[in-house]
């Protein structure tokens, strides 16, 4: 049921944006790798503390790196000051102090966004290769466990129900060529939920208040294209001149 409402939320969005093109919109593909920061009763920032993840060799913890994902996004032009969007992350998400206080699931997250652009005409070029922007977005994330890491063991989180999240934040696109970009944004998502980590408000010493939440560093390549209109009379425009007091068409030229 689960799958299948994210299912659902995911393709009523795409048909939303693809009713929204229009013959000249310029439209963008990305594959991402994030990086996932947990903000919970256990601790952590969301911003930096990248050294809490169990890595096993032979079953057994021996350093720590990140909780990684992998992800896919969509977006689309809407106006020189702002693109709308949707995206999805799968990966490892969790936290880890000790045997004892730690937790570990999977998590599936799609949300859509809107990113405010600074290279708008307004504060810089629109043609900028470099274009920081604003993001905010809304979404859904579900759990479930990491049967690679538990092998053998019990599960260490609770995986039921649908969180709703909000992430904000913000990034930059850099151009590389006309097709290609490289992008780089953090997000902090805020949720409605506090289960999760199988700890909930003042259950433990270290707990912080309110909901858990994440922050995640997005590194990103995106490319873009240029969906043209198959009406030739869109794709095609008179060019006129002005002779013998009036307007002459004289051939017609491609945009």
């Amino acid at each position: 049921m689960i799958k299948r409402s994210l299912f659902v939320f995911i393709l009523l969005t795409l048909v939303k944006f693809g009713q929204a093109q229009t013959a000249d919109s310029r439209i963008a593909f990305g594959i991402s790798g994030e990086k996932t920061l947990y903000v919970g009763d256990y601790g952590g920032n969301g911003i930096y503390d990248f050294g809490r993840s169990e890595i096993l060799i032979f079953g057994i913890p021996k350093f720590h790196t990140g909780y990684w994902s992998g992800g896919l996004s969509f977006n689309t032009y809407l106006s020189s000051s702002f693109d709308v969007g949707i995206q999805g992350f799968y990966g490892e998400y969790g936290y880890f102090i000790s045997g004892t206080e730690n937790f570990l699931a999977m998590k599936f997250e799609t949300s859509l966004f809107a990113h405010y652009k600074f290279n708008n005409g307004y504060i810089l070029a629109q043609n900028a290769k470099l274009s920081p922007f604003l993001s905010v977005g809304f979404g859904m994330a579900s759990y479930g466990r990491d049967s690679w890491k538990d092998y053998g063991k019990g599960p260490r989180g609770n995986f039921s129900g649908i969180d709703f999240i909000v992430p904000l934040g913000a990034g930059f696109k850099y151009q590389i060529t006309n097709k290609f970009a490289f992008q780089y944004q953090y997000l902090y998502n805020f949720t409605n939920s506090d289960i999760h980590d199988q700890h909930s408000g003042a259950s433990i010493e270290s707990s912080k208040p309110g909901n858990d939440a994440w922050g995640e560093h997005i590194f990103s390549v995106i490319y873009s294209i240029k969906i043209y209109s198959t009406n030739l009379d869109d794709r095609w425009k008179p060019r006129y001149e002005y002779k013998d007091n009036s307007w002459k068409s004289h051939g017609y030229k491609k945009n």
